[in-house]
């Protein structure tokens, strides 16, 4: 049982963790946290949660930040996460129990969301939404996907989860379901070190580069009417970036929306 704070506070509340889920024996695993009537954020941003260390004796609660995987409409938090070999705050998530508390900062963060899309002209042109990930910078897209303000300004939305191995592709039932019931969502599962799908054992800069990666989604990569997001591995981010910026997209700037959307921080 993870131990918790007595004294309250006006930057975070306490919830109690009501389901976690196993996606990989000791490495991914998704909890489900009571949600504060007061708690908003948008699809795409992440929050800060907090756990007590009971080896320490002077700053027990420590706070890391984790995407939100849940839509804003659920009346829950989800969040999805990596054990970390040697971790901090990873060793007391593995040892975490139905009905244990975790604290929550009462703001959310980041600049992943739709928001940086909404241009005046947005609702006039036929946009595509590309969501590219690696790991578990899948979580904040998932929000996107179960939010139904997302599908109120595209016509279409692809989602590109890139992970090592097949059993690291985790809510691939859900996307699955996703894509035969809405017929403007496409889901491309990727695995680099296995083989299990029509995009496998390829990185997802490789597949941009080439051309593989718009003749097997058979869609265009075009700046005018793609709208793309980056989460995951830096590396990636980086290599992403430059061949994207080469390509004619670019992040929002001042008051001029932008193309290109990326997350900035990495756990």
């Amino acid at each position: 049982m993870i131990m918790t704070e007595s004294k309250e506070s006006k930057n975070y509340t306490s919830q109690i963790i009501e389901d976690i889920k196993i996606w990989k024996n000791g490495s991914l695993f998704s909890i489900k946290t009571t949600k504060d009537a007061s708690y908003d954020f948008q699809s795409g941003q992440f929050a800060r949660l907090g756990l007590i260390d009971p080896t320490r004796t002077v700053n027990p609660l420590i706070w890391r930040a984790y995407s939100i995987v849940s839509a804003p409409h659920e009346n829950f938090l989800e969040f999805y996460y990596t054990i970390v070999n040697k971790g901090e705050f990873s060793k007391i998530l593995l040892n975490l129990e139905q009905k244990d508390h975790i604290f929550i900062e009462k703001k959310a963060y980041g600049f992943l969301t739709i928001n940086q899309f909404l241009g005046p002209n947005i609702q006039k042109q036929k946009n595509k939404l590309w969501l590219i990930a690696t790991g578990t910078g899948l979580s904040a897209y998932i929000s996107i996907l179960r939010d139904h303000n997302t599908w109120k300004y595209f016509d279409k939305v692809i989602l590109l989860h890139s992970t090592k191995f097949l059993d690291e592709l985790s809510y691939k039932k859900e996307l699955e379901i996703l894509s035969i019931t809405n017929k403007r969502f496409k889901y491309f599962p990727i695995t680099t070190r296995e083989k299990s799908s029509i995009l496998s054992e390829s990185r997802i800069t490789s597949l941009v580069m080439n051309g593989n990666l718009e003749e097997l989604t058979k869609e265009t990569l075009d700046p005018k009417s793609s709208k793309i997001m980056l989460c995951g591995n830096p590396t990636m981010i980086l290599e992403m970036r430059r061949i994207l910026y080469d390509r004619g997209f670019y992040t929002s700037k001042q008051n001029i929306a932008g193309n290109l959307a990326m997350e900035r921080y990495w756990i």
